[in-house]
């Protein structure tokens, strides 16, 4: 058995390399098709499908108001408004409050502009991840502004501070302060952005934290729903939280109506969340989807024209597949021969596909579409190359079949007596290759 299969992959790969033009047609033909599927569904796989870098990242949601009625579905937060929603929804476990800020890193010579964030302690709670080096600032570090510490990323560690594993306990200059440095984040570590260095803790003001800037909204929230809850469950809440703030600010004691009650009662405000996977990819998911779509039906059109090209080039060899059956080979013995060489194609096809794919790859990370701003990755991994490999499989499936299915309902003594040579096929073999 393995020694007439071992027989028939020689004769498969001695016939294929009799036709080196078609062979290389069809081989770049499949590695297109294939390395457009590899490169776009890498794309799926890295932003879609692979787990966000925390710990049950699928229970993590944004947390926005939201004023519906004016057609504002997604606004910021106040102080006022996370203060809220951390006491009274209980369907969190952990929530945070977070907002972007630019730092000035002052060194020995020079001052460099870096991406910051402000962040309540509860933001490595909340995602749960631990410090590389150090530790993350503490509730008693974000009462006071004179508590100034700070923690870095791990790209800003490296390259600033020269990897220098003594820097927990150190002060550095930041915007024209000193801040203890207490911890520096793991290196995949990249919340909310890839761009931000360092974060800094989150002290709230007395004003902050009443209700005179309630409709000042310009942080971010981030929450961990408990484990089996759901985001409809925690709109309910918000929604809960909003009515009751709406209540108490028009109540009697609140004295005149504020801005914000006015713009609250005609927006319809309350509180919306979203999967944090869901804010990170933004929009770009049905565009993703709509590529993977297009990119099997260019597989499809090229499995169709190789079909074709086979089609041809067994019916040109109908009188040598008609003396090997002559001489005992079974139909099937035929048709082995001839998957073997769809098999050889789609291999080299696949192999090739993987190469084009992984061009397409560092062409999409060049142009700043892999999402890597966003903590996504994109790359050549184990489950990207089992669907390049199921890919491969599928593919000689579909223009191996035709070809097979031709030799079944040719009749040798027909060729053997030169009924298909030179010719283009019998009928049959035609409205195929038309179809």
């Amino acid at each position: 058995m393995l020694a007439s299969l071992s027989d028939d992959l020689r004769h498969s790969m001695r016939s294929l390399w009799s036709k080196p033009l078609l062979a290389v047609s069809i081989t770049l033909t499949l590695a297109l098709a294939i390395g457009i599927n590899i490169a776009v569904f890498s794309a799926i796989e890295g932003q879609l499908l692979k787990p966000l870098p925390y710990p049950h990242g699928e229970r993590l949601v944004s947390i926005n108001n939201s004023y519906p009625k004016s057609g504002v579905m997604n606004s910021a937060n106040t102080v006022a408004d996370y203060l809220d929603r951390r006491a009274q929804a209980n369907i969190l476990v952990d929530s945070a409050l977070y907002h972007d800020y630019s730092f000035d890193l002052t060194e020995s010579t020079f001052a460099q502009r870096v991406a910051g964030i402000v962040a309540t302690p509860s933001l490595f709670t909340t995602l749960q991840v631990n410090a590389r080096l150090g530790r993350t600032f503490t509730a008693d570090e974000a009462m006071s502004i004179d508590n100034r510490v700070v923690v870095l990323s791990d790209a800003l560690w490296h390259s600033h501070f020269a990897s220098d594993p003594s820097i927990v306990g150190k002060d550095v200059r930041i915007s024209g302060q000193s801040y203890r440095v207490i911890g520096v984040m793991p290196a995949n570590f990249t919340f909310p952005r890839r761009e931000v260095q360092l974060w800094v803790p989150f002290v709230f003001s007395e004003k902050q934290k009443s209700d005179a800037l309630r409709g000042f909204e310009f942080a971010q929230s981030v929450g961990r729903l408990k484990p089996d809850a759901s985001i409809t469950q925690l709109d309910s809440e918000l929604d809960r939280i909003a009515t009751n703030t709406m209540a108490r600010l028009a109540g009697p004691s609140s004295g005149d109506e504020s801005e914000f009650l006015n713009k609250a009662r005609d927006g319809g405000f309350t509180g919306r969340a979203r999967n944090l996977r869901d804010e990170l990819v933004g929009d770009i998911r049905p565009t993703l989807w709509l590529l993977q779509a297009a990119a099997f039906v260019v597989l499809v059109i090229a499995c169709a024209n190789i079909a074709n090209l086979m089609l041809i080039r067994s019916s040109d060899r109908q009188q040598d597949l008609a003396i090997r059956a002559a001489l005992g080979a079974s139909r099937f013995r035929l048709a082995r021969q001839l998957a073997l060489e769809s098999l050889v194609l789609a291999a080299a096809g696949g192999v090739s596909g993987i190469g084009l794919a992984y061009l397409c790859i560092k062409l999409i990370r060049l142009l700043d579409l892999d999402g890597a701003a966003n903590g996504f990755t994109i790359e050549l991994n184990g489950p990207v190359l089992i669907f390049a490999l199921l890919l491969s499989v599928v593919t000689c499936a579909l223009f191996a079949l035709l070809p097979l299915l031709s030799i079944q309902h040719e009749r040798p003594a027909h060729a053997l007596h030169g009924g298909s040579r030179g010719q283009s096929g019998n009928r049959s073999a035609n409205r195929t290759r038309n179809a």
